[in-house]
């Protein structure tokens, strides 16, 4: 279930642990191994364990960031020498 709710901010998503991990293609552990991490935010009510679509959009950016800090590797080639 997603609940949405007008905080006067315009709308809010809050997604489920099982959502999440649909949306980040991931497996729910990993989520929860995410959350205890301090790596995706999320915020507890009564028992449950809800994640703001904001900190699921965050996560994807943060990784999309490592991901183009990256060099990409270039193809060594072989000394002259080293082949024989």
């Amino acid at each position: 279930m997603v609940s949405n709710f007008n905080g006067g901010k315009g709308e809010r998503r809050l997604f489920t642990v099982d959502q999440a991990a649909g949306c980040l293609c991931l497996h729910r552990t990993t989520v929860h191994r995410l959350i205890a991490a301090g790596e995706l935010q999320s915020i507890r009510v009564g028992r449950r364990r809800l994640i703001p679509e904001v900190a699921i959009n965050r996560f994807i950016d943060d990784r999309l960031a490592d991901a183009a800090s990256v060099v990409p590797r270039t193809p060594s080639t072989p000394s002259a020498g080293a082949n024989r």
